[in-house]
Order: C-alpha cells, then sequence, then structure tokens
C-alpha cells in the first residue's frame, strides 16, 4: 500500500467515516500574495513523492471567502485528490489560506505550508513532546477498555441543539487581545463551556473527557508532515490547575493499532463511533514566532469525538484567535456561536475573576487574553 493511500485509509478505521479530517488555517496578511510566484514555490517545494500532486490552488473574492472557507473543510479528499488545498484572497483584507488532510498534515504541518506559499519565514511557540513516548501502538487491551468504555460509561458530550441531515461543520471564530493564556486555560474553558451549555438545555454533565492536541516536534521545526500526538485526560473541577497536573507527566495516548485494520474492529468502530471520544477536542497552536506576514490566523481543527466539537486558538502578536467547529447535523449556527461565547467568558473569568460576561462572537473586543500554548497542537 502506498504511503498516500495508508493516510486516506485511516480515517475509515476511526468510525468517524462522516469527518472529511480536513484541518484549516486561515491567516490575514499584510498584503496580497503573488499567485504566480506561490505556485511556482509550491511546485519546488511541495513533497510530492510522499503527499501526491501539489495542493489545489483557488483565488477568491473576500465576500466569498467564508463560503470558500467552508467547503475547503467539508469537502472529503478523493483518492486522486491533492491532500492540501490553498485560497488566495487578494483584499481589500488579504488572507491565505491553507487546508489539509490531517493525515499528511498536523497544525505545525499547516504553519509549514503558509511558510511555503508566501515565501517567508513562520514558526510556533509551542515546545512539542517526546516523539519516542507519542509513538507507542494501542494493544488490545486498550482497544478493549475503550470499547467497554462507550459501553458503559461513555464521557459527556455537548447536547445536540437540533438534529438535522445537513453535513459539513460550523466554523466560528472571535478576537480577545492582551494578556496570557496558556493550553490549561483554553482546556479549562472548554470544559466550562460544556458544563454550562448542558445545564442550559436541562442536562447532566456527569463525566468530562478532554481530547488535547500536541505535536512530537516543537514549533521551530515547522515541517510539511504530519507528527501530531494527543492527550486523554478526565476532569473533575476542571479549573487550570487540575488540568496541569493531569497533564503533568502523563504519556500520550497511544498511535494507531494493528488490532483496528481488521474489518471486524472497523465495523465495530462506526457502530460505537456516536459513544466513542472525548467530550470536547481542544487544539492550541500557539503564538507565532515569528509571524512572517500574518496580522492574525484562524485555526480550524478537526471536529472529534463523542461532540463533535472541535475548539481552536492561535496568537499572533497580543491577539487570541478562538475558534469553534461544531457538526452541523447536531447544532445550529446560534447554538455554535453560544458555546463559542461560552469559552470566552470562561478564558475572561480565569484572567480576570471579576468579569462575567465576553463580547459576542466576532472580530473585536478586548478580552484580556492571548495564549503562552504549554502544549503544541495537532
Amino acid at each position: 500500500m502506498s504511503e498516500r493511500a495508508r493516510l486516506l485509509e485511516a480515517a475509515s478505521r476511526s468510525g468517524h467515516t462522516s469527518m472529511t479530517w480536513s484541518i484549516m488555517l486561515d491567516a490575514t496578511v499584510t498584503e496580497a500574495v503573488e499567485v504566480a510566484s506561490a505556485v511556482r514555490r509550491l511546485e519546488d517545494g511541495w513533497p510530492s513523492d510522499r503527499l501526491g500532486p501539489s495542493p489545489e490552488v483557488r483565488e477568491v473574492s473576500l465576500a466569498d471567502l467564508p463560503r470558500q472557507v467552508a467547503g475547503m473543510g467539508d469537502r472529503h479528499y478523493g483518492p486522486n485528490d491533492p491532500l492540501a488545498r490553498v485560497a488566495f484572497c487578494p483584499g481589500p483584507v488579504p488572507h491565505v489560506v491553507v487546508a489539509a488532510y490531517h493525515g499528511a498534515l498536523d497544525g505545525l504541518g499547516l504553519i509549514a505550508l503558509l511558510a511555503l506559499v508566501t515565501g517567508q519565514e513562520i514558526g510556533s511557540s509551542i515546545r512539542g513532546v517526546d516523539p519516542a513516548a507519542a509513538i507507542r501502538p494501542a494493544g488490545p487491551a486498550h482497544m478493549a477498555r475503550r470499547v467497554l468504555e462507550a459501553l458503559v460509561r461513555p464521557p459527556a458530550r455537548f447536547e445536540p441543539d437540533r438534529k438535522s441531515s445537513e453535513g459539513g461543520d460550523h466554523l466560528l471564530d472571535l478576537d480577545l487581545l492582551a494578556g496570557s493564556v496558556g493550553t490549561a486555560e483554553l482546556v479549562s474553558a472548554s470544559a466550562a463551556a460544556l458544563r454550562r451549555w448542558n445545564r442550559e438545555r436541562g442536562a447532566r454533565t456527569r463525566r468530562v473527557v478532554a481530547a488535547v492536541a500536541a505535536s512530537r516536534r516543537p514549533g521551530r521545526e515547522a515541517t510539511l508532515s504530519e507528527s501530531s500526538a494527543w492527550f486523554r485526560v478526565g476532569l473533575t473541577s476542571g479549573e487550570p490547575e487540575e488540568v496541569r497536573r493531569r497533564l503533568r507527566g502523563r504519556p500520550p495516548e497511544p498511535r494507531g493499532s494493528p488490532t483496528m485494520s481488521r474489518p471486524a474492529m472497523g465495523a465495530v468502530a462506526r457502530l460505537l463511533a456516536p459513544r466513542l471520544g472525548s467530550s470536547v477536542f481542544v487544539s492550541n497552536l500557539g503564538r507565532l514566532e515569528p509571524a512572517g506576514p500574518v496580522v492574525r490566523a484562524a485555526l480550524h481543527t478537526a471536529a472529534l469525538g463523542r461532540s463533535g466539537v472541535g475548539i481552536g486558538g492561535v496568537t499572533v502578536g497580543s491577539t487570541l484567535t478562538l475558534t469553534m467547529r461544531a457538526r452541523r447535523s447536531d447544532f445550529s449556527r446560534e447554538g455554535a456561536a453560544r458555546m463559542l461565547s461560552m469559552a470566552a467568558e470562561e478564558l475572561r473569568r480565569t484572567k480576570a475573576p471579576g468579569a462575567t460576561r465576553a463580547d459576542p462572537p466576532g472580530r473585536s473586543g478586548p478580552a484580556g487574553l492571548a495564549p503562552e500554548a504549554p502544549l503544541p497542537p495537532a
């Protein structure tokens, strides 16, 4: 089996076959990127021997940008499709959007792709985890525990506010200015938003399990590759100090399993998909250092786990851009915006105990926040 075919097959073994596994980084840049020059850089720098054809490239208007970004996330990657996508918006507010199949590139891979197409150095402040600790396979005992958990005691989820046949995900973002917020604070805010959301809907939240994205390389070594890792953390109070304590010294979750390659196990995973996985997926891409031409960036991470909700964060300068990705089949756009607003309010509470309200989802409104990202992204 080719490397490309192996990458695409991984999604079918996860059980979440409706997901596109397309992650995105939407960067606002200081000036428009010349598309012809960017295409030449892609042709020279893309590892086609390993990842297949050079990324799909298109130029879009600012008015059409939200629809195009949504499409980059919602479209599946077919057997013959490029595993990455790039969109250029010339202005009046210039953007460069990069997307990739998560099995081909991780969050740092998106940064590397953004650096390639802009022709400027871009990196991240994240530190990375021990590569040796992050590549252990999941044995039969681990898989049995996960199946038992799904059957007997599945993690809590964001209760859906609707049931729809609509595919794809809602993508929302807001900006929070100044200060310092690490991954522990972001995870804590996400867990608190889960509890608040469920409480508003009259649902109990019995057991919160957060999935926390990480990387097997530091942000200064962003390359066109996938080196992700992740942690799975059960939370009681959900306060930042509890998150730090539970992450401290904890090995990342196992990566893959020969057991899952068996057809029977793949069928079990698909059957249990609504009960498998974490309560919320959190990815902090850290502070872009250097940021090159980027003045703002929004990470649209994968919407994983039982909830189908992913919360991401990226800092450029003093601005943290917080994002929410939520499955349209389970959540209205208004509901997703409310969940994002709750997470922002909880971040503000963490940094400014006297504050109780956050600005509504949008692209302005200081909330006194920015991440230091002690853990890296996937």
